[in-house]
């Protein structure tokens, strides 16, 4: 290697390595310098630090995680990530900040963000490319700092994050509170990181020119004397600024103020994962090449970094992880991405061809491959941009009026704009109102489905909500003429919903101007939540009750207008039948509202559903219970037995039906004469599908079983292990398997109980345990009887009970003193009170005194 062209501590420490004849060592090594290591006894110095940053760098990420989950929203699908109520949230939020969507005026914390990106354009590429420069220059890498400015650097940067981290936020002036959160916190934490992480490794591993900076006896950090207290010192300010940056994204993400431009948890977790490794990645790559072969080294490391790479352009266009406004970040992420996977690939081939060659200098091959490489450059940026462009804008809120929004070529744009009617009040005029409820009926016929029905429930909930505050009152509707509707006032008051919302009629305000106290400002709900207050609870808080009681000046309804509202109930009416959870929990919501204010009177098929969707989506366990209470009030009081197993076909044949009730049975904490009536219910519609007695083709039992609703059974029957409640979700089990059973052997089909495949209801284990459970209660119960029918009338003790009977009494004695509790809970089920207590008499004698009941030996004979 050429000693002429060192010019960095790289090469003069592979200098050192390859220890050439000319080179004076002993006067070398007089001053210790961490370019003479290798040669000076020291070498064991290169693998400390880089040892101690990568532990402490997978530390610190695990223990992070475990203690703020900040990981666990990256497997959410796309649709779960860039939610609509959310979005709407932060357009909403933006409008109130007088933000144009996206440009925040007041905060610069998306300057500083965006500048962060266009950093990592470079950023992401600086390792391949610095290999590059290495491999063209025999040994030197270019554009880094000096070791003066590498001090300069950290002592500054790092007395800004002991301001940040250690003094506590009393300390700071009240008027730099402000500067503090949204300029010097951002400063450090996310435009510099990167900048004042390179300077923390070079400290601490004395590296890059940091050993010319001498201490005033003439040592230096490279000295066996100061060595180990640089990296010491690194390694603590690497926790802290490591922890503040992950914790700052933390709190960034869940920060409402910075909804119009901001990503999850997750991913802004995964960007400071990927800007930590490429600063400890270059430093471990410089250690590198002192010991191994240069080309392999960058071979490797081109191979890694594409795939790494790869993997975070594949989630970025997927998942577009900007929220809110993010065509810009989201183009541009994808960029950096890109240009890391292009670079790398050049550098991989490069590598190959100089390993195939046989040679270590720059030849005109190379030259020529960078030179292309660097001029289709551009066309590879465009197609990228143009590439992720189209997918980014399907989840882009354009900076339009609410009117053009609705009227948007993008569905998901015009639900966005949808729920922001709901979650803002606004000052508009008669004529804007009639326009924004044409533009929502338009949507409704153009959209039935689209968005598994969401874009159609949300504008069905921005159109009752005008309906319900700005329009006159209309004579009640109801769902269909051609089915019973339930009459008003069926549905059970919950203890804390409030008065009735039929109580409110609209009233012409006095202050046009003036917002009523209950109105407030989405930001400054916001503000009183705190930092870390989810996003998702805000938007149900305020979408839940917000308005509800209060009605702007009525506006009176025309033939048009009515037939706009006729036709929400309509497809609200389908809505609730449709095969996704999110959709039926908003519509059952709507239905729910619109029956409490005595808008809608609801057909008995719908008031089932809406009952039981609401039992499980219902934010306050007193709702739920409101919901079961009125379900079952239905069902059991106010039709007829016939009309009782016709709504348990229709709302049990129903997958997701069936599903939410046995996840609100799991997931609350119920009374127990609710949940066995409750499951009374689901007893019942099992029965009549498995005699199939309900008067109809009923649809295989795999269309309405589920493993789910299984594993929901499962968890009700864990918590009450000593209740009757135990041995009904048994005896459904077995109801579940007779069903597939006899539906098999109606259709002579392939066997719907046990296929080989992932529709299997239990394993065959555990269904034998459930029946073996059942079988005991069975034969347990009839020995019961059949001691009660010879000994119950004359309140017969033991002794005067026939041979057979004593025997039976002496197994079931046996039975209930070994077996589990539920089997006693089972029996009191099924027996009277007295039948109970002279049962109790005789087992109770027979375990304390059994010779009472002892069959002489000549008799058992």
């Amino acid at each position: 290697m050429n000693r002429s062209v060192c010019l960095d501590t790289t090469c003069w420490s592979a200098l050192c390595l390859a220890s050439p004849a000319d080179a004076n060592w002993t006067l070398l090594c007089a001053v210790p310098v961490s370019a003479t290591w290798s040669c000076c006894g020291y070498s064991h110095y290169h693998q400390v630090f880089p040892i101690l940053l990568w532990v402490t760098f997978v530390l610190v990420t695990i223990v992070f995680h475990r203690r703020s989950s900040i990981f666990t929203d990256i497997v959410l699908s796309v649709d779960d990530l860039h939610d609509i109520r959310t979005q709407a949230l932060g357009v909403v939020v933006a409008r109130q900040k007088r933000v144009i969507f996206g440009k925040a005026r007041n905060d610069p914390r998306r300057l500083f963000m965006l500048v962060a990106m266009w950093f990592e354009l470079i950023g992401f590429s600086y390792i391949p490319v610095q290999l590059l420069v290495f491999q063209y220059t025999s040994g030197s890498f270019v554009g880094q700092f000096s070791g003066a400015t590498q001090w300069a650097k950290f002592i500054a940067f790092s007395l800004l994050l002991i301001a940040l981290e250690v003094c506590p936020l009393h300390w700071w002036p009240p008027r730099w509170v402000q500067a503090r959160d949204k300029q010097l916190v951002p400063l450090l934490y996310d435009l510099c990181y990167t900048t004042y992480l390179y300077a923390v490794i070079d400290f601490g591993g004395c590296w890059n020119g940091v050993d010319n900076v001498h201490f005033l006896d003439g040592t230096s950090c490279a000295s066996s004397s100061r060595y180990w207290v640089f990296p010491t010192l690194a390694t603590v300010v690497f926790v802290l600024l490591y922890w503040g940056t992950l914790d700052y994204k933390l709190r960034l993400s869940d920060d409402i103020y910075s909804v119009q431009f901001r990503y999850h948890a997750s991913f802004n977790g995964i960007i400071t994962m990927a800007r930590t490794l490429g600063s400890v990645g270059f430093y471990t790559v410089e250690k590198c090449l002192l010991f191994l072969d240069p080309l392999l080294v960058s071979a490797c490391f081109s191979v890694i970094n594409l795939i790494t790479f790869a993997t975070l352009l594949a989630y970025n266009f997927t998942h577009q992880p900007c929220l809110g406004v993010g065509y810009l970040p989201n183009n541009l992420r994808s960029l950096s991405f890109a240009t890391a996977c292009y670079v790398s690939v050049l550098l991989g081939v490069v590598s190959v061809v100089q390993m195939c060659n046989h040679r270590t200098m720059w030849g005109f091959v190379e030259s020529t491959l960078v030179l292309g490489w660097a001029g289709l450059y551009p066309v590879f940026a465009i197609i990228i941009w143009r590439w992720n462009g189209r997918r980014a804008l399907q989840y882009q809120v354009p900076n339009q009026p609410l009117l053009e929004l609705l009227r948007h070529a993008n569905y998901r744009v015009r639900a966005v704009a949808a729920v922001s009617m709901v979650l803002e009040e606004v000052t508009i005029d008669t004529p804007e109102i009639r326009a924004l409820l044409l533009a929502l009926d338009t949507t409704l016929h153009s959209a039935p489905s689209t968005d598994h029905g969401r874009v159609s429930v949300y504008t069905c909930q921005a159109m009752w909500h005008l309906w319900r505050h700005r329009f006159e009152r209309v004579d009640t509707l109801v769902e269909s003429k051609s089915e019973a509707c339930c009459p008003f006032g069926l549905w059970v008051k919950s203890r804390f919903s409030g008065p009735s919302l039929a109580l409110v009629e609209p009233q012409v305000s006095r202050h046009r101007n003036s917002s009523p106290r209950r109105s407030r400002r989405i930001s400054d709900v916001a503000s009183q939540l705190g930092r870390k207050a989810s996003l998702g609870q805000l938007v149900e808080q305020t979408t839940c009750r917000h308005g509800i009681f209060g009605v702007k000046a009525p506006i009176s309804i025309d033939a048009g207008m009515f037939r706009c509202l006729s036709h929400t109930i309509t497809v609200l009416t389908a809505l609730i039948r449709i095969d996704s959870a999110k959709t039926r929990f908003v519509a059952a919501k709507i239905m729910f509202e619109m029956y409490q204010a005595r808008h809608v009177r609801l057909t008995r098929d719908s008031m089932v559903r809406v009952a039981i969707t609401r039992m499980a989506s219902a934010p306050r366990l007193t709702d739920a219970t409101s919901a079961a209470e009125t379900l079952l009030l239905l069902l059991n009081e106010e039709v007829t037995k016939k009309e009782r197993m016709r709504l348990l076909v229709v709302a049990f044949t129903d997958q997701l039906t069936a599903l939410h009730l046995t996840e609100a049975l799991a997931c609350h904490v119920w009374e127990a004469s609710i949940v066995v009536e409750l499951l009374r219910l689901l007893i019942d519609a099992l029965t009549t599908f498995m005699l199939d007695d309900a008067g109809v083709a009923l649809p295989p039992p795999m269309s309405y079983l589920s493993k789910p609703m299984v594993r929901h059974l499962v968890t009700l029957q864990s918590k009450w292990p000593a209740n009757v409640i135990f041995g009904m979700v048994d005896h459904i089990f077995v109801v579940m398997r007779q069903c597939c059973k006899r539906f098999e052997a109606r259709h002579k089909k392939p066997s719907y109980v046990f296929p080989k495949s992932a529709h299997e209801l239990m394993e065959r284990s555990e269904y034998k345990v459930v029946v073996e459970r059942q079988r005991t209660r069975v034969d347990v119960l009839a020995s019961v009887q059949w001691i009660l029918a010879e000994g119950f009338a004359g309140q017969k003790p033991p002794a005067q009970l026939s041979l057979k009977t004593r025997r039976v009494l002496q197994s079931v004695s046996t039975r209930l003193a070994t077996h589990d509790t539920d089997l006693l809970a089972y029996l009191e089920s099924n027996l009277s009170e007295p039948q109970c207590w002279y049962l109790g008499g005789l087992v109770g004698g027979a375990l304390q005194d059994p010779h009472d009941v002892d069959v002489p030996e000549t008799e058992q004979c």
